[in-house]
């Protein structure tokens, strides 16, 4: 869930369910600052592995209900994000 979240927050700032991936990066490293640009880089590898992301030209798209999502205020994501799940 936290995946979802923290891949979805820069969607539901946005407003919209797709952006480049330089917006995506500038939104959780700069804006937000919750991860570097390597981490939020590897948040798009992640989010499309897991389907949560696609792409559509040289933008990301979200590939699950952005309006709906919520975003806990004071959240940040969890390093454990970035670890390997095994199937």
């Amino acid at each position: 869930m936290s995946l979802r979240i923290a891949v979805g927050a820069p969607f539901k700032r946005a407003g919209r369910d797709q952006l480049s991936e330089q917006a995506f990066v500038v939104d959780l490293a700069v804006d937000r600052n919750w991860v570097s640009p390597d981490q939020a880089k590897r948040l798009v590898e992640l989010g499309r592995k897991r389907g949560l992301l696609d792409t559509e030209g040289d933008d990301l798209v979200a590939t699950f209900d952005v309006p709906s999502l919520t975003v806990p205020e004071g959240f940040s994501p969890d390093e454990s994000l970035f670890q390997e799940r095994s199937p």
